[in-house]
């Protein structure tokens, strides 16, 4: 075990109170203790970060994609900045394999809702993006939108198809 890593009995633990079990498939983490603080690695990003409850949702929506959808890991950027004028970041965005934006992730940490003010701003960000998916979700409850090629909005309240699907739909 290497130094201020997790013993796996602990990390068993951490799916209580401010890293509850999530409606996804749980990750493999990898976790260490940095004083009074834990962190992840991050296998995409290459880097340890704090695990905030935000980051936790985003962790298990990556493995998500990963496994379930089939998203090629190449295709798939984390935490990227906007260019608009009103800035901001992006949680996730999965890339079609031209490099467009396909899919707009928006994870919020397991307490907090999925609000009108959370479709406003993955819509906000979108405006630049035009990702034909956005999938807004709390690790429990989700929502995806899906944008019609007339520009219309679909709301669906399960779960992303697969990545080939969404390539072909």
């Amino acid at each position: 075990m290497a130094q201020g890593s997790i013993p796996e009995t602990e990390i068993q633990t951490l799916d209580s109170g401010i890293y509850p079990v999530l409606d996804l498939l749980p990750p493999q983490l990898n976790l260490r203790r940095k004083g009074d603080l834990i962190e992840v690695h991050d296998s995409l990003r290459k880097k340890w970060l704090l695990l905030t409850p935000e980051e936790w949702v985003r962790q298990h929506v990556v493995h998500w994609l990963l496994t379930q959808t089939n998203f090629p890991d190449k295709l798939i950027s984390i935490e990227r900045g906007l260019r608009g004028r009103r800035g901001g970041r992006t949680d996730v965005l999965g890339h079609d394999r031209e490099g467009h934006v396909l899919l707009l992730v928006e994870c919020k940490a397991a307490t907090e809702s999925i609000s009108e003010r959370t479709v406003l701003q993955a819509l906000r960000y979108n405006s630049e993006l035009a990702a034909r998916f956005i999938w807004l979700t709390n690790g429990k409850i989700h929502k995806v939108l899906e944008l019609g090629s007339d520009g219309s909005l679909h709301l669906e309240h399960g779960i992303l198809p697969g990545f080939e699907s969404m390539l072909s739909n």
